[in-house]
C-alpha cells in the first residue's frame, strides 16, 4: 500500500495478480493502472514519491518505477545481489518536507556509493548495516 497525501489516493500492490491499482480515499474511483507479468511478479514494497510509483521484485532483484500519469516503467536498478533483494522486505520514499529536523548525523552522507553502468544510476546506500 502506498498513499498519495496531495491527491488523496490509495496504491494498491499485488503481487501474486502481478496489478497495481488505485482508488479515491472513500474507495471509489477504482481502477487498474499496471498489470505486467514482466515487472510485477513476485512485487514487494510499493512506495509513491512525486508522480513516480516504486517497488521491488524478488523475482528479477530489480527496482522499478512508473510515471502514474502516462505509466511508463523503467527499471531504476537492476540486478541487485540476490541476498540484498532476500533481505530487503520494505522500500520508503519520504519527501523531505514529511521529515523532522534531526540533530543526529546522516549516515549516508560518507557512505560508499555504486554505479549501476547499464542505466548509468548511481545508488548510495549504507554498508554493512541491515535494518
Amino acid at each position: 500500500l502506498s498513499l498519495d497525501l496531495r491527491n488523496k489516493k490509495l496504491y494498491i500492490l499485488d503481487g501474486y495478480l502481478s496489478t497495481i491499482s488505485s482508488f479515491n480515499y472513500d474507495g471509489t474511483n477504482r481502477r487498474e493502472i499496471k498489470m505486467s507479468r514482466d515487472t510485477l511478479q513476485q512485487a514487494f514494497a510499493l512506495t509513491l514519491y512525486g508522480n513516480t510509483l516504486y517497488w521491488g521484485s524478488w523475482r528479477q532483484h530489480t527496482l522499478f518505477s512508473m510515471d502514474v500519469e502516462s505509466g511508463n516503467t523503467n527499471s531504476v536498478y537492476k540486478r541487485m545481489g540476490a541476498k540484498v533483494v532476500e533481505r530487503m522486505m520494505g522500500l520508503r520514499a519520504v519527501h523531505p518536507t514529511l521529515q523532522s529536523p534531526s540533530s543526529k548525523p546522516n549516515p549516508c552522507q560518507s557512505a560508499g556509493c555504486s554505479t549501476d553502468q547499464a542505466s548509468v544510476r548511481t545508488t548510495c546506500r549504507l554498508t554493512g548495516v541491515w535494518f
